[in-house]
């Protein structure tokens, strides 16, 4: 659900979740990756800042104050107020390294939210599609790939790129476009 409907909370910022190596790894696109031109590198990690600590806050607020993630990653060097971020996010902070992402154990996957009720989580969730429809969210797997190849003039992402971004494989990606003919 988190990235079905990730749009709703912040379109500027696509996110893709991977599990690799027994982790969970929401990885947060690098600058030159969001094709703003009048994005300058302290907008940038300002965009990537925020993104993660409303990630890290809606994910303890529907599993728990236990929810932390085992490491964070950012691209930038250290800030001097590098010791707040262990603080807010409870885990390492990396600095410097070559992808922006916050890593959870992948087991962590199985378990219920702490608010988790059925009723609650079928009416948000159909209220969620609704307006996603409602601001195009919901178009035709081929103008939603069109729209991703359009977004990045000039460089074409492969299939498996825009599969990624469309949080579904290449091989899922392909069969829909085929079946939209």
């Amino acid at each position: 659900r988190g990235l079905r409907f990730h749009a709703l909370a912040n379109p500027l910022v696509p996110i893709r979740g991977v599990v690799e190596d027994g982790a969970v790894a929401w990885h947060f696109p690098a600058r030159h990756a969001l094709m703003l031109p009048e994005l300058d590198e302290r907008l940038y990690r300002t965009l990537i800042e925020l993104q993660m600590a409303t990630h890290h806050a809606l994910s303890r607020d529907v599993m728990g104050p236990w929810f932390q993630p085992d490491a964070v990653s950012v691209s930038w060097p250290a800030p001097p107020d590098a010791a707040a971020w262990r603080e807010a996010f409870g885990a390492e902070v990396r600095f410097g390294q070559p992808r922006c992402e916050m890593r959870y154990p992948a087991a962590w996957l199985t378990r219920a939210p702490q608010m988790a009720n059925p009723i609650a989580a079928e009416q948000t969730s159909r209220e969620c599609a609704r307006l996603l429809q409602s601001f195009g969210g919901g178009a035709s797997i081929a103008r939603r790939v069109y729209r991703e190849l359009m977004r990045t003039p000039g460089r074409f992402p492969g299939i498996e790129g825009i599969a990624g971004v469309l949080c579904m494989t290449g091989r899922t990606l392909r069969r829909r476009l085929q079946a939209e003919g």
